[in-house]
């Protein structure tokens, strides 16, 4: 049990000298930033791929079961009237089909393509989590018309409403913006209604198929007991998944099987295991300077187990003292990477704290191994 006293005097150790307690306290800041800024990228990732099924507005989503990411939708999907069986179930309010399906975009001024996903929607009904379909709702069934998603990449050019772009081998009309945000497999992303898109690329819910199938549920039933109703009465290929489940599918695809999954996951990775090193190499800097001081409480009647916890003591403020520095710094190298590189990277309670107890254990951690530094100050040695 750590007490008062040895906190009290852990941090008279570390003030003692200022000029190294800030080069510590620097030191840990930079380990701390280079894991924000690695669980930045990780979680980024992991948003941004799934940022589509955020704006699913529905209880339960149909998909073919081969499809094991928002991605592969494109090439595996369901038949419509698979899709309209069950409309016959007492469960079931409505249900919307979406079709997606990647585009070449060619920037207006420079002539260059990008990729971008194609979103077709029955601008009838709210299957998207998008207020500017509706509000646009008559002129996207104008042929020809689309909704631009504003926070494209700017790789995409400028866009403004009344804009003719191509798209594939088309000319669509801008007749207005939603925001989404590209991702690291699309740089933007379109919005048009079922038959525009029909009449586009001859894909789509009118000619028979669709990637999603978005089913809203009656109040007072529940999301997974209806589905594992649906499991049993639907096709085998039919997959049905929660929304929850689907973005949590889409984040361990990209975590496992996507090449920037698998490297920004070990960069996060290695990133405290260099947080650790650092860590371990201050601390014991700091225990190496202070032996003479060690060896004295040690030599007036102070246990091992009284000076590991001064130790352990300096450890966690060193945590604490440090941790705001890393944090701010992370969040203007986040205003930056997304200005530029137009990656979202969300800064929640729940991530921050993470990387709090991440710190906090880092510094233990390397605080326990430099313990043993400190058990073997001899009193001796002062003479």
């Amino acid at each position: 049990m750590i007490k008062w006293e040895q906190i009290v005097l852990a941090w008279k150790m570390l003030v003692h000298d200022k000029t190294r307690l800030f080069f510590s306290v620097a030191g840990i800041s930079f380990s701390i930033l280079i894991i924000f800024m690695e669980s930045g990228f990780f979680l980024g990732l992991n948003d941004s791929e799934s940022n589509l099924g955020t704006v699913f507005d529905a209880d339960l989503i149909l998909s073919n079961r081969v499809s094991d990411n928002l991605k592969a939708s494109y090439g595996s999907r369901l038949k419509t009237d698979e899709m309209m069986q069950v409309m016959g179930f007492n469960e079931v309010k409505s249900v919307s089909p979406i079709y997606i399906v990647p585009q070449l975009f060619r920037n207006p001024k420079e002539k260059f393509s990008y990729k971008i996903s194609c979103i077709s929607v029955d601008i009838n009904k709210n299957s998207l989590l998008v207020p500017e379909i509706q509000h646009y709702q008559d002129k996207l069934a104008i042929p020809g018309n689309v909704l631009f998603d504003r926070l494209s990449r700017r790789e995409l050019g400028e866009v403004n409403i009344g804009d003719s772009v191509r798209i594939g081998s088309h000319h669509v009309k801008v007749v207005g913006f939603f925001e989404l945000g590209g991702n690291f497999s699309a740089d933007g992303n379109v919005i048009m209604s079922h038959e525009n898109f029909s009449q586009l690329f001859g894909l789509g819910p009118i000619r028979g198929f669709l990637s999603f199938g978005l089913v809203k549920l009656r109040t007072g039933f529940s999301a997974e007991t209806v589905k594992q109703e649906f499991e049993k009465r639907l096709q085998d290929h039919v997959g049905v998944l929660t929304k929850d489940q689907l973005l949590l599918r889409e984040k361990i695809f990209t975590t496992k099987r996507t090449p920037s999954g698998i490297v920004l996951g070990m960069g996060f990775i290695v990133g405290v295991i260099i947080g650790i090193i650092i860590c371990y190499q201050i601390l014991f800097n700091l225990i190496h300077d202070h032996m003479a001081q060690f060896a004295t409480l040690k030599a007036i009647g102070f246990s091992s187990g009284k000076l590991k916890n001064i130790v352990i003591s300096k450890a966690v403020i060193l945590s604490f003292i440090s941790f705001l520095p890393g944090f701010l710094l992370s969040l203007g190298l986040y205003q930056i990477i997304e200005r530029y590189a137009q990656i979202i990277i969300q800064v929640t309670v729940i991530r921050v704290a993470s990387i709090f107890l991440i710190t906090l254990f880092m510094c233990l951690f390397a605080g326990t191994l430099a313990i043993r530094k400190v058990v073997k100050a001899d009193p001796a040695s002062l003479f």
